[in-house]
């Protein structure tokens, strides 16, 4: 399931998103995330393939630092560690020692990617989508409708995704609430985060030895 959340993301760092020039202005976004930053939760992702009746869905936890990485922590249905750094992609059990996987440097602008998706920052997401914006009167999560907003990228049809991606929807309010990619072919991921804290400096120790072993481990 890493792998599905780093294309969601990952397609984004190359060929990011603009404000159509039709749509209308972001009423809101999330809270800043500032780099030192660390954002913690738990997350609940679900990918719906054509086909079948069900969708495979896993869940865990989750800590992001703009400044150090991403640690994704998947607890159910098969127990597993996942930390991305700018140094790359190392992953392992929730016991075991990280391994760092060749090649996966790529995952460096994936960290700055994805703190500017739950920052709402979609400015600096280029120019390969547009961006719609609005209020979300039916709002996400338990606290209905209050300060809900949803944002909108659609590849650009010139672009190179148009072919692999319908749109992105992404809602919450003073946070990220769920990200929704749905795929030309019929398939669609939807990530849920719940239980979100912003906390900054000093990390938890379990979660800084993480980022040490994983930036030692290239």
């Amino acid at each position: 399931m890493i792998r599905a959340l780093f294309f969601v993301f990952s397609t984004l760092v190359f060929t990011p998103a603009t404000q159509a020039a039709d749509g209308p202005a972001p009423l809101a976004a999330p809270a800043p995330l500032a780099a030192k930053d660390l954002l913690s939760g738990h997350f609940t992702m679900a990918r719906h393939l054509a086909g079948f009746d069900q969708p495979l869905t896993s869940t865990g936890s989750f800590h992001l630092s703009p400044a150090k990485g991403l640690v994704w922590a998947v607890e159910a249905p098969f127990p597993s560690l996942t930390v991305v750094t700018e140094d790359g992609m190392s992953q392992g059990s929730t016991t075991g020692p990280l391994t760092h996987l060749e090649g996966s440097e790529r995952a460096a602008p994936f960290v700055t990617l994805i703190a500017a998706v739950l920052s709402g920052d979609w400015n600096t997401l280029g120019d390969g989508f547009s961006v719609a914006s609005k209020s979300d009167g039916m709002g996400v999560g338990p606290a209905g409708g209050t300060g809900a907003w949803r944002t909108t990228l659609t590849p650009r049809p010139d672009g190179p995704l148009s072919s692999q991606i319908e749109a992105i929807e992404v809602r919450g309010r003073d946070l990220v609430e769920t990200v929704t990619l749905r795929r030309t072919g019929g398939d669609w991921d939807a990530i849920t985060l719940a239980d979100q804290t912003v906390a900054p400096p000093p990390f938890p120790p379990a979660i800084a030895a993480l980022f040490s072993e994983a930036s030692q481990g290239r």
